[in-house]
Parts: C-alpha cells; structure tokens; sequence
C-alpha cells in the first residue's frame, strides 16, 4: 500500500485531501461544543481513554486545566 501511495501522485492527493476534510469536520463540530460536552463526547467514544491516558494529558487534549476536568467529571 505505501509503495502504490509513493508511487501514484494522484491516490496520495485524494486519500490526503479526504483525511483533511474529516479533520476539519471534526474540529469544526468539536469547536462547537461546550467544555462538558466535549469530554462527554470523547468518553463516549472512547470509553475506555481514561485507562490509557492521564486526566492531565485528557484536561491538555481538550484545552482546559485538570481544575476544570475535575469539576466536569464531579457533575457528570
């Protein structure tokens, strides 16, 4: 798969474009969220991030202090 991605230009082009297009879809839904609902939305879909992470890098992830991480996770 890498050699035929190193090798046609165009395939290369479409499968970046693509992942580019879901990127921005993603931060653009993502931006529009509160705080809370990010991180429930991350816990959603990744239910299992909590074992893999620190709340430090999830508070760092979601661009928030670990206080403010804390606070969610009282509430919810």
């Amino acid at each position: 798969m890498r050699e035929k991605l190193n090798r046609d230009h165009e395939i290369n082009m479409n499968l970046m474009m693509a992942l580019f297009e879901q990127l921005y879809h993603q931060f653009l839904e993502f931006s529009n969220l509160t705080t809370a609902q990010r991180y429930l939305r991350l816990l959603d879909r990744y239910p299992w991030i909590t074992e893999i992470a620190s709340y430090k890098d999830i508070a760092s992830y979601l661009n928030i202090s670990r206080r403010q991480l804390q606070r969610i996770r009282e509430k919810h």
